[in-house]
């Protein structure tokens, strides 16, 4: 279940460890000079670009790809502590230690229907900003965290990536759950690669990414014909409800941006109560779609059985 993972080892906090030792190991080394740690050197090892000084090492890449090759496949608990280990030997240098600086937490949804289809039903996320900046794609960002759904396959096909031939010829929704910084804040502790594939945190982790989820608010697909409408005032409230929806899920985060930059309200706690008002109206009538059923059944039976 994890794709991109960096982590670092410092020599302050690790005086045991000497970074250069993995010099010999790693291929297309370059050197630079960095003017506060003096000289580094730049290298690669399976999916991981690697930066040693003799102060510290620090690994950017894919734990998935550094598995499989690609990042299509799930990475299971048993293949990520297979992996971690595999790096370790290649560079005589043990990394189980080390802190982590950026977890992916991602999953393929094989789905009835091509990925875009569904990205419509997933409207806005509490404390975080609602982006589809293709009809492929969808991201909800904040400062720390980010979700990203998007076509796995297009996005393979794009980069030239194999696709494995159990996966040829599906459907194939990208899910990913990040967490770009301050992992210690995140999860109220150090978290170190080891941690990675420990049964406790492996799980907790699947849990966050299946929570992270189910927050997300379902857009229903609906008709007006379909609603209770039995006064004026009903009929209003569901012709308005139908405009909004048909405008698009950015727009009520766009309308209340604007009534903020004009400062339209005395007290700010207008904004978030009127925002949680349209919300609701935005998918409150009408019968739940076949496309968020599927979605999350699917993505619970991923978190339940991931191993």
């Amino acid at each position: 279940m994890f794709d991109t993972v960096n982590f670092g080892i410092n020599r302050l906090s690790n005086p045991e460890c000497n970074p250069l030792i993995v010099l010999p190991y790693l291929t297309d080394i370059t050197e630079m000079c960095n003017g506060k740690v003096g000289l580094m050197y730049i290298g690669r090892v399976l999916d991981y670009k690697v930066v040693a000084s003799s102060f510290s090492i620090s690994f950017k890449g894919s734990l998935c790809k550094s598995c499989f090759g690609n990042n299509l496949q799930t990475l299971t608990r048993q293949k990520t502590e297979e992996t971690v280990k595999r790096i370790s030997d290649i560079l005589h240098l043990e990394i189980s230690s080390a802190k982590l600086q950026r977890l992916d937490i991602s999953s393929v949804v094989a789905t009835q229907n091509a990925p875009a289809l569904y990205l419509p039903f997933l409207g806005e996320k509490p404390y975080f900003t609602r982006t589809q900046c293709t009809p492929d794609s969808l991201y909800y960002n904040n400062h720390k965290r980010q979700l990203s759904f998007y076509d796995k396959t297009k996005e393979a096909k794009a980069k030239k990536m194999p696709i494995p031939e159990e996966l040829r010829g599906h459907n194939l929704l990208r899910y990913e759950y990040r967490i770009n910084k301050n992992l210690r804040k995140q999860f109220n502790r150090d978290v170190e690669v080891r941690d990675l594939y420990s049964d406790p945190f492996f799980h907790l982790c699947i849990q966050q990414w299946h929570n992270e989820f189910m927050v997300i608010q379902k857009i229903s697909k609906r008709s007006i014909l379909g609603c209770d409408i039995k006064t004026p005032k009903d009929a209003k409230k569901v012709l308005f409800a139908d405009l909004l929806r048909a405008s698009g899920p950015e727009t009520v985060g766009h309308f209340i941006a604007q009534l903020k930059a004009q400062n339209s309200f005395l007290d700010s706690k207008y904004y978030s109560r009127l925002k949680r008002e349209l919300n609701k109206l935005y998918s409150q009538v009408g019968e739940e779609d076949d496309c968020v059923r599927e979605l999350e059944r699917k993505i619970h039976y991923i978190a339940k059985y991931a191993e």
